[in-house]
């Protein structure tokens, strides 16, 4: 009888050790479900906010990258014809002498005027400046190819002359421009003008409390090559095409540090 119940208590006590080490297996797996419960909603909640930024990153690229799309330059010159004459004498038959003029050969001369750029963004409200002043830059490439007597067929009788306008800039021209959003962060928008006229955008967003800065990127794309639109021509009006511009592409970068 005693060793009968010796064994019962020896089995009892293996019994209850089996079931502290299951309630042991069985807190640490509801622990790991815990964790990675945690884990997903912390990742659900940061994949969240990611998306966040970058709506409002697209949001203010595409409202800076439509009122690029919407601007327009013209390119604007006189042009004058000058027709130099010299003087010739002829003789009759009789021996009389005639005195007159006769064409020699032509001035032309082209002097660059003001341009005009109209761009949607330098007209909004409260706006004290040109947020985008543009208009002395593109006068400046247009200078250029004035300079050069671009789209003129020249007379190698005749004399030309091309004037510019005194303006000059290094490129690519930069401009940072701040867009702001009733109940979102403000964004910084870096333009950047090349000399063939393409442009490029950068928004950014303040880095977040791990150092991380969320970006998208555009580039806008002149309709017509500069080359093709920045003519002289010797008929009126004295003026180039119009440039515009088109969105090439838009594109997001991965969160980078710094």
């Amino acid at each position: 009888m005693k060793r009968i119940h010796e064994k019962w208590n020896s089995a009892r006590g293996a019994s209850i050790l089996t079931a502290l080490l299951l309630l042991l297996v069985c807190m640490m797996v509801a622990a790991s479900v815990l964790m990675a419960a945690a884990s997903n909603a912390g990742k659900l909640r940061s994949n969240r906010e990611e998306h966040q930024k970058y709506l409002t990153l697209s949001s203010a690229l595409r409202l800076v990258c439509g009122e690029i799309e919407a601007s327009s330059y013209v390119g604007r010159y006189s042009y004058d014809l000058e027709d130099v004459q010299r003087t010739v004498e002829t003789t009759d038959g009789e021996g009389n002498i005639t005195t007159g003029l006769v064409h020699d050969y032509y001035i032309h001369t082209y002097a660059q005027a003001d341009g005009i750029y109209i761009c949607g963004l330098n007209d909004s409200p409260g706006a004290s400046s040109d947020i985008l002043p543009l208009l002395d830059r593109l006068d400046f490439l247009f200078g250029e190819k004035l300079a050069a007597g671009a789209g003129v067929a020249r007379n190698p009788d005749d004399q030309h002359i091309f004037t510019e306008r005194p303006v000059s800039f290094n490129f690519p021209i930069r401009f940072t421009l701040t867009v702001k959003a009733d109940g979102f962060e403000d964004v910084t928008v870096t333009f950047q003008l090349r000399k063939d006229g393409v442009i490029s955008l950068t928004a950014a967003l303040p880095e977040d409390e791990t150092g991380h800065i969320f970006a998208m990127e555009a580039e806008l794309i002149p309709v017509k090559p500069l080359d093709e639109v920045f003519l002289l021509r010797n008929t009126e009006p004295y003026q180039t095409e119009q440039v515009k511009w088109r969105l090439n592409w838009i594109a997001k970068k991965e969160a980078e540090e710094p």
